[in-house]
């Protein structure tokens, strides 16, 4: 199992994912957010194949529903990509390694 914790921000939304692959390619969640569109997304996605979501990229599950879901400027959010890269680590295709975003003005 994988699990990864994401502050997204200024918006203050909090997610909690957590993936479980048994057989290197297909992966469940349990995604839990305080972010409504997080959420309508979570309800989207309870099993990908991760070999698929590789292959596919952007246009693959996660991503394609995200687009779904995420309007005017939630584009920018950073639980779609957190997704993805847990996906990965549940099925054993990344390393866990933690992502970090800092922004300065």
């Amino acid at each position: 199992m994988a699990s990864t914790k994401v502050d997204s921000g200024i918006c203050g939304f909090q997610t909690e994912i957590e993936a479980q692959c048994n057989d290197f390619q297909h992966v469940d969640f349990k995604i839990n957010s305080t972010c409504k569109n997080i959420t309508e997304l979570a309800n989207e996605l309870p099993q990908v194949d991760a070999f698929n979501e590789i292959k596919s990229g952007y246009d693959g599950e996660i991503y394609t529903k995200a687009k779904k879901v995420q309007k005017s400027n939630c584009a920018g959010c950073v639980v779609p990509p957190a997704i993805f890269k847990t996906m990965q680590v549940a099925a054993n295709l990344a390393l866990p390694k933690d992502a970090k975003i800092e922004i300065k003005k």
